[in-house]
C-alpha cells in the first residue's frame, strides 16, 4: 500500500513582489485539485540561512578541489605551506 500525498511545498528560485506573485498564486489554484495556495513572506532570517549554506558549501567545495588538486600535484604542496 502506497503513501497518501496531500500537499507540497514550492520553493521560488527568488523572491517576488506581492504583486507579481499574486498571478503566480492565481495560476497555481487554477491547477487541478488545488485547494489552497498560501504565501510565505521572506525575511532575513530566510536570506541569512540561504547565505550561510551557500558560504560554507563553497568552502568545502574549495578545500576538496584544493586537495585533490594537491595530491595530484605534489611539486605544489610545497608551495601551498
Amino acid at each position: 500500500m502506497s503513501d497518501r500525498i496531500c500537499g507540497f511545498v514550492v520553493i521560488l528560485e527568488k523572491d517576488l513582489r506581492e504583486e507579481g506573485a499574486e498571478q503566480l498564486m492565481k495560476s497555481i489554484k487554477l491547477l487541478k485539485g488545488v485547494c489552497d495556495v498560501q504565501p510565505k513572506v521572506s525575511n532575513f532570517d530566510v536570506d541569512f540561512g540561504y547565505a550561510r549554506g551557500k558560504l560554507a558549501f563553497k568552502e568545502k567545495l574549495f578545500k576538496f578541489m584544493q586537495d585533490d588538486y594537491l595530491e595530484d600535484n605534489t611539486e605544489m604542496k610545497r608551495y601551498m605551506k
